[in-house]
């Protein structure tokens, strides 16, 4: 069985969801977002993030400048 990843930048304020779920710090709006991104590209769940993080005018997910990090993410069969 070969496990099929895929890695994407998003904005570090999205960690506590993509790992834990934690929907606290987020807007309704940015959970449906990453709900429907994940949807897009038939991910499956968030298994790493890089420890780096460094500020970026837009990333995978949205437009808007802030600090991201590298995201890994096991694909859907």
């Amino acid at each position: 069985m070969t496990i099929k990843t895929e890695k994407y930048i998003l904005p570090t304020k999205y960690a506590s969801y993509l790992f834990y779920g934690e929907e606290d710090s987020l807007t309704e709006k940015e959970i449906d977002s990453i709900n429907s991104f994940m949807e897009k590209y038939n991910l499956f769940e968030c298994v790493d993030c890089s420890e780096d993080e460094w500020f970026q005018w837009a990333n995978d997910l949205t437009l808007e400048g802030g600090t991201v990090a590298e995201y890994i993410f096991i694909l859907r069969d």
